[in-house]
Order: structure tokens, then sequence, then C-alpha cells
């Protein structure tokens, strides 16, 4: 076999180890995050390839081995990221599990939209960007700050709209 396809076979291997990781570790680890999940396989898979490729190739190309491994670790990374605590799956989920598959819309809001709202607000007051006020909530100074910090990332991308339903 040739230097290239070598290398590359080398980096579809830590692909398929750091894809049979993830999985693995957010079942025997559910404190971590699953963010650091995915880096920390990426590494895994690239630390597999490298040394499979020192092993068995007799000059291990570098970059077509990483690019297929970072290539199998975005894929991984988009793939979980779609169904990761998917609204439409829940809801989906719960007209599914209905006897004739069917719930009233105030329910649907009740069940997953107020809990999904509630989660939210209290992270963003534990992290300091909105706190309780007597008249409701309110954001603040550092909330704001990130409110322009991540318009300005929006405007850079041009985005007007996110998720996957938005229509261009």
């Amino acid at each position: 076999m040739t230097d290239p396809l070598v290398s590359v076979l080398c980096g579809v291997a830590g692909f398929l180890v750091a894809f049979a990781a993830v999985p693995l570790v957010l079942r025997l680890r559910r404190a971590v995050a699953p963010v650091l999940v995915h880096v920390g396989a990426a590494l895994l898979g690239e630390a597999v390839a490298l040394l499979l490729g020192l092993a068995f190739a007799e000059r291990l190309l570098f970059w077509p081995a990483s690019a297929v491994v970072g290539l199998g670790a975005v894929l991984n990374l988009f793939v979980f990221s779609a169904v990761y605590k998917s609204v439409s799956l829940q809801m989906l989920g719960l007209l599914a599990a209905e006897p004739g598959h069917a719930v009233t819309l105030d329910r649907l809001v009740e069940e997953l939209g107020r809990p999904t709202v509630e989660g939210r607000m209290a992270l963003l007051e534990e992290m300091g960007l909105v706190h309780r006020a007597p008249d409701g909530l309110r954001v603040t100074a550092a909330g704001l700050a990130n409110v322009r910090r991540l318009t300005a990332v929006q405007r850079l991308f041009a985005i007007a709209r996110s998720g996957l339903y938005s229509q261009p």
C-alpha cells in the first residue's frame, strides 16, 4: 500500500476510535460537558491515527490522516448537536408516546416549553447574565455585553435567523 493510502486508513481508524469513545464516555461520565467529550475523543482519535501511522507506515503523511480524523470529529459533533436536547424531537416523542399520537398545543407548551425556559433562565441567572427584579427578569451588564458580542458574530456570518427550520 502507498503512504497516502496508509495515512488515510490510519485517519479512518482514528476517527472510528473517536466515534466509539463519545457515546461510551457520555454514558460513563454524565457530569462531563458533551463538548469536552467530543474534543477529548477527537484528540484521542488523532493520537491513535498517529500511533498507527508510526507503526504501519514507512512515512506517515500527517495532514491526510489528520484531515480524516478532523472531518470525522466535525461530522460526529454536528450529528450529535442536531439531536442533543432537540425540542422538535422532544415534541415528536411526546406525541408518539400518547395514545392516538396526539396532544394539545397547550400541553406541549406546558410540558416542554415551560421547563425549557425555566431551566435556561436559571442557568442565565447562575451565570450572572440576568437577575430577578420586582417587575420581572432583567438583563445585567454582563448579559448585555454577551448580547453585543453574539450579535456581532451573527452579523459577521450573516445569520439573520437561526435554527434548522429557518427560511433563507
